[in-house]
């Protein structure tokens, strides 16, 4: 919600690297491709919300290619690190926990121009749904945030 107010709202800086200046080039590569997403600015930074990214345990190839135009855009934009944010659609078990980790290392992996040091995968289950927890929906809860963390929120 905070993101598309702060849409609505005059850019803050134009300057290389600024938040805005990232969210709008993210933006304009989103609805210029064939990509299922969403990107929006909120206090972490800009993120770029996928959904059904996976086919079982592997990432979808299509997915993958927009992964990789991530990843240019990252490398065009070193102020920020990038976090994998990974949510479910139900409590995770502690033995499914290491699938999830794998399926969020995967996504991560392909953002190879990204220091180590300034990437991470966060697993947060079913902690912050979209739709409530007992809906019919409630596979739409399941979603990969791509987080471009803005320096100013480090």
């Amino acid at each position: 919600m905070l993101g598309r107010v702060r849409r609505g709202l005059p850019k803050a800086s134009a300057k290389t690297g600024s938040p805005d200046v990232l969210l709008e080039k993210l933006s304009q590569m989103i609805a210029a491709s064939d990509a299922s997403g969403q990107t929006e600015r909120d206090e972490r930074g800009v993120v770029v919300v996928l959904k059904k990214a996976f086919q079982g345990d592997a990432l979808k190839p299509e997915v993958a290619d927009h992964l990789a135009d991530l990843d240019r855009v990252a490398a065009a934009h070193p102020r920020f690190p990038v976090a994998v944010v990974v949510h479910t659609d139900k409590p995770i078990a502690a033995a499914e926990r290491a699938k999830w980790a794998s399926k969020g290392s995967s996504v991560l992996s392909l953002f190879k121009s990204v220091d180590p040091g300034r990437k991470s995968v966060v697993i947060v289950d079913d902690a912050i749904p979209l739709v409530p927890r007992t809906s019919p929906e409630r596979a739409d809860n399941v979603r990969v945030e791509i987080v471009f963390i803005a320096p100013e929120a480090l």
